[in-house]
Parts: C-alpha cells; structure tokens; sequence
C-alpha cells in the first residue's frame, strides 16, 4: 500500500478510488492522518474509499484510511 496518489496528481489525476483498507483496526490511526493531510494540502483532489466488505461487525465495520475525516467513504 502507500500512496501513489502524488504520482497520479502530478499527472493531472484528480479523483482516486481505493478499496482497500487495515481489518486489524478501529479507530483513527496515521493512514487516517496521511488522507487527512494530503485533502487539506490537495483541496482539488478526492480520495474515495470503499466502507467496507464486513458490514456485519456493526461498529467495527469502517476501518482505517476510511474513517479520514476529508476523504469520501462509500458504502452499500
């Protein structure tokens, strides 16, 4: 993982789509931190996530980078 955006906005990118994400995880953590600080300094960017595929854990259902504050998190 990591973050390939910064090659991807470089090159005229704008909107990026993930849909990955840390099971391990509930709470607010540094790849929250990374998403959170990229929006700000990038405010013409978009990070979607995906919410999650463990719908059935309730709470524990949205893990990290998807529970950032500036990015948009997706779920069905």
């Amino acid at each position: 993982r990591g973050w390939r955006v910064r090659r991807s906005y470089d090159v005229g990118v704008r909107i990026a789509s993930n849909s990955w994400g840390d099971t391990s995880r509930f709470y607010y953590d540094s790849m929250c931190e990374q998403a959170d600080s990229y929006m700000w300094k990038h405010n013409d960017f978009l990070l979607l996530f995906a919410a999650g595929n463990e719908g059935e854990n309730g709470m524990g259902s949205i893990t990290p980078p998807s529970l950032a504050k500036n990015v948009l998190t997706v779920g069905a």
